[in-house]
């Protein structure tokens, strides 16, 4: 249904109760062109999934852009956190020797990796966070990156650890 701007101020009753009850979509038109519209609140909801998915996919997409980018320019290492059994520092430091010179580094943990993330925690120029808050901000900010086998397997696509 179309209705002119001008005309919805008599008729806008009419028009609500026609997208409340019949799930209809006013179109307002201003010189014969589509300039707002009347909708449900399903078809907003809808409308607003659509929008979030959209997003997520956007973010997912980027932030695997820029771990590509660490990949290519051998600034990602991969390692298996279940190796801490308790917090050390000194171990943390020493899985980070190679990259001495390359810091800031983002150490990217699985949620269920305390040890581990307690050993960096304490590393200077170092941040850890959980593979579930990983930002594409936080991956273009590292100049390294260590990421746990588990946190990579969910980075790729597979179960959350």
């Amino acid at each position: 249904m179309e209705m002119s701007v001008k005309s919805i101020r008599d008729k806008l009753a009419d028009a609500i109760n026609r997208v409340a009850k019949d799930g209809e979509r006013v179109v307002l038109t201003q010189k014969s062109k589509g300039v707002a519209a009347i909708v449900s609140m399903e078809d907003l909801a809808a409308l607003q999934r659509l929008e979030d998915e959209a997003d997520v996919k956007a973010a997912r997409k980027a932030r695997n852009m820029a771990l590509s980018q660490h990949a290519a320019n051998g600034t990602l290492g991969v390692f298996d956190a279940t190796k801490f059994e308790a917090p050390k520092t000194k171990d943390a430091v020493a899985l980070l020797e190679p990259w001495r010179s390359e810091r800031p580094c983002l150490v990217v943990l699985a949620p269920a990796e305390d040890n581990a993330g307690l050993s960096f925690r304490n590393v200077d120029s170092t941040s850890v966070v959980s593979v579930d808050e990983l930002e594409v901000a936080d991956v273009l900010r590292a100049r390294t990156l260590l990421v746990s086998k588990a946190a990579l397997n969910t980075l790729s696509g597979g179960e959350a650890a």
